[in-house]
C-alpha cells in the first residue's frame, strides 16, 4: 500500500511539474505554432501578392498597349479609363483576390474561422478527393490545371493585343470625360 502511495505522488509531481494533466500526450512543435492554435498556416508576402501583382502587370500591360495604339493626343490616364472599362473583368478577378486574401488572413488568426471552412464547407469535399486520388496523381494534375491556367492567361494577353484588323474603325471614348469621343481607323 505504501509503495502505490508514492508512485501516486510521483505520478502527481511529474504531471505538475511539465503542467499538464496529461502525461503521455504529445507536446506541440514549437516551429509551428498555427497547429496548436488551430488556424491555418501563415502565407509569405510573395504568397500573399503574385497574383495581384499578375493583375496589376496585365491591367498595366493593356493599359501601355491602349496608350500606343492611340498615339501622344490621348493621355495615360484615358487610357486606364479606356482599359478598365473594356477589361472590368481583370478588375472584379484582382477584387476577387483581395477577398480571397481576407478569407486567407481572417483564418490566420481566427481559429473557430478556419474550423467551419476547413471542416464544415470543404471538410467532406477534401476528404472524398484524398481517399480517391493518390497523392502522385493529385501533384500531377495540380502540375497540368498549372500549365493550363498560364496557357489561358498568355492566350487572353495575344488576342487583346492582336484584336486589330486593318480596314477596320474602332470607335474609343473616355469615362472620365464624358464628351471626349472618337473614332480610330487602322490603315494597312
Amino acid at each position: 500500500m505504501r509503495q502505490t502511495t508514492t508512485s501516486r505522488t510521483t505520478a502527481n509531481q511529474t504531471s505538475t511539474s511539465t503542467g499538464s494533466s496529461d502525461v503521455g500526450a504529445p507536446r506541440p512543435d514549437p516551429r509551428f505554432p498555427w497547429k496548436t492554435k488551430g488556424t491555418r498556416k501563415p502565407l509569405s508576402l510573395w504568397d500573399r501578392t503574385k497574383f495581384l501583382l499578375l493583375f496589376a502587370l496585365l491591367f498595366h500591360l493593356l493599359v501601355w498597349n491602349e496608350f500606343v495604339r492611340f498615339g501622344p493626343p490621348e493621355t495615360w490616364w484615358d487610357a486606364e479609363a479606356q482599359v478598365a472599362y473594356q477589361q472590368q473583368w481583370l478588375l472584379w478577378l484582382a477584387g476577387l483576390e483581395v477577398l480571397r486574401q481576407l478569407h486567407f488572413f481572417v483564418s490566420e488568426r481566427n481559429a473557430r474561422y478556419n474550423r467551419f471552412w476547413t471542416q464544415r464547407v470543404f471538410g467532406s469535399t477534401t476528404r472524398w478527393y484524398e481517399r480517391r486520388v493518390n497523392p502522385w496523381n493529385r501533384y500531377r494534375l495540380a502540375r497540368v490545371v498549372r500549365w493550363l491556367f498560364l496557357l489561358a492567361i498568355l492566350s487572353v494577353i495575344y488576342w487583346l493585343l492582336k484584336n486589330t484588323q486593318a480596314g477596320r474603325s474602332y470607335t474609343f471614348y473616355c469615362s472620365l470625360h464624358p464628351g471626349m469621343r472618337g473614332t480610330l481607323a487602322v490603315v494597312d
